[in-house]
């Protein structure tokens, strides 16, 4: 089974059940959600930038970005279906894809490109996918690229998901950039790095 096919499996399940809301996309609480937005969002000079979301879901980060920076141009891409149907609906002002950059990165650089948690589900190969991923954002950007991760030092290991080392992380990131901030402090069980140009 295809790592899409598993994604889209898993989150295809729980939008069955609840019908959309964080549920559907396995947030914990709205507040998770938001505190992985703000963080994601924390770095770097946003207003005006081109930003990407990779793994968009529902779109839900687009409001979070137009009120920390309003001249920020969002687009959101997600490998599923349903999801991109739902934000086109929702948002028909702004641009949703349905690509998967690991396969299809973008033709021309985004200023940004922001991913928050697309691979936690346990896939078995996510180490190497996670390391595949931040190379490509970090080539299609100007400025820079963000992802959040769930971490290994998280005290309340969830079975079915996978944790990564934040020290192991960062040292990948140093392979591909010197410019690199990690961030652990905004929730118990979740980091992110920033790789700047």
């Amino acid at each position: 089974m295809s790592y899409e096919k598993t994604i889209n499996d898993f989150h295809d399940s729980l939008f069955a059940r609840h019908g959309g809301g964080d549920a559907s996309l396995g947030w914990q609480s709205r507040e998770s959600q938001q505190a992985r937005f703000n963080a994601v969002l924390s770095c770097g000079d946003l207003d005006g930038r081109s930003v990407l979301d990779v793994g968009c879901g529902f779109g839900d980060l687009a409001a979070v970005l137009k009120a920390r920076a309003p001249g920020a141009l969002y687009t959101g891409w997600d490998i599923n279906p349903h999801f991109v149907e739902r934000c086109r609906i929702q948002a028909p002002e702004l641009t949703f894809e349905q690509r998967n950059i690991l396969v299809d990165p973008p033709e021309t650089p985004f200023d940004v490109i922001v991913s928050v948690g697309p691979i936690n589900i346990e896939l078995g190969n996510n180490e190497d996918l996670m390391r595949r991923f931040l190379k490509i954002m970090y080539k299609s950007c100007s400025s820079h690229c963000v992802m959040s991760m769930a971490s290994r030092e998280s005290r309340n290991h969830g079975r079915g998901f996978h944790y990564y080392d934040p020290c192991k992380m960062l040292d990948f990131c140093f392979s591909v950039t010197r410019n690199v901030v990690l961030r652990h402090d905004y929730h118990p069980s979740d980091f992110c790095v920033f790789l700047f140009h």
